[in-house]
């Protein structure tokens, strides 16, 4: 009887803890234009670091499936960080091709509550290059953080919810 008892205690327990809710990051930012010649459209990456795990979550840049990506390690950063022991594609990422000049909302689902860094990385061929960072902790609710621009992007608003 006792060990019944224990039993359905913990499965109820199990049922009142409910599943783990993924956060999400909604990130919106722009990328400015540059009255040049010779304007290249600028890789963007965003991920996130923190002592134990180092994921990507959106990497825009110009895909060659033939030949290897010779300015990915142009974003700097990321590519010490992350890039340059990805096999492939990054899977669990947002990928695409570079865009031009505008405003760009991306949003994110993060499963772990553990505190991190949100880098976001901006880099042009012949161009300059930006880097921006937030801390990033769930802990303390619902937030939203603005972020000045810098020489390759436009202020950034960072919400968790």
């Amino acid at each position: 009887m006792l060990r019944f008892s224990a039993i359905l205690t913990l499965a109820f327990g199990i049922l009142l803890s409910g599943p783990a809710v993924a956060k999400q990051i909604e990130v919106v930012f722009e990328l400015p234009g540059f009255d040049t010649a010779d304007y290249h459209k600028p890789y963007v990456a965003i991920w996130k670091e923190s002592n134990d795990d180092n994921k990507t979550l959106l990497l825009w840049h110009m895909h060659h499936p033939d030949k290897k990506d010779k300015w990915l390690s142009d974003i700097r950063r990321w590519w010490r960080k992350v890039g340059r022991y990805l096999e492939g594609e990054p899977q669990d990422a947002l990928t695409g091709a570079t865009r031009g000049p505008g405003t760009y909302r991306e949003t994110f689902e993060v499963d772990d509550d553990s505190p991190f860094t949100l880098y976001i990385e901006v880099a042009r061929e012949d161009g300059g290059r930006s880097l921006v960072k937030q801390e990033i902790d769930f802990s303390q609710g619902k937030q939203t953080f603005t972020l000045p621009a810098d020489k390759e992007i436009g202020e950034l608003t960072i919400t968790l919810e």
